[in-house]
């Protein structure tokens, strides 16, 4: 279950020019994120019941429809994805948000790669060892994978492959 909407100053913080952000809180599976909307404001200009801009900022209109319409296509995004039976990635929710995501840094796969070669106290065994692993899965995948894929139902779908295909024991596995 996916849902989107506004908060506003949600770090109860407000900035030296005393506003506060507004943000897309979007919840998947009880679990929430934030997306700045990059929108500042006074706290006397946010309707905390109604989650919008009050007439009394300029362009109030033209931000509620921006934000409103920005809602919109990310529920839409949602009833795609139950549609399809798909999984919903935030990524996927940023780039509808209009942000920019590093791809590198995204991908599970290569984020461990990277951080196993800026290591310079592994030995050539140890290296060897540990992306060997990695290759493990990719071949068991067939590709490199999000953070936001990993959940409980990935791991144990890889320790089946693992224990069932390529029999591999339990310690090994749980390396």
């Amino acid at each position: 279950m996916a849902s989107i909407n506004l908060s506003y100053n949600r770090r109860n913080k407000l900035s030296s020019k005393g506003h506060g952000s507004i943000d897309f809180r979007i919840t998947i599976n009880r679990k929430s994120s934030f997306i700045a909307a990059n929108i500042q404001i006074a706290p006397p200009h946010w309707d905390t019941k109604k989650k919008e801009l009050k007439k009394t900022y300029p362009n109030w209109l033209e931000i509620n429809t921006l934000l409103k319409n920005k809602i919109y296509s990310i529920e839409k995004y949602f009833i795609e994805k139950k549609i399809n039976n798909q999984q919903i990635q935030i990524n996927d929710i940023k780039l509808l948000l209009g942000k920019s995501i590093s791809n590198n840094s995204s991908k599970f796969l290569a984020f461990c790669r990277s951080q196993i070669g800026e290591r310079n106290d592994l030995g050539n065994g140890t290296l060897h060892h540990q992306l060997g692993k990695l290759d493990i899965i990719e071949k068991w995948l067939g590709r490199d994978f999000s953070f936001d894929e990993l959940d409980l139902k990935f791991i144990e779908n890889l320790d089946s492959y693992l224990a069932n295909e390529r029999k591999i024991g339990l310690n090994t596995r749980g390396k």
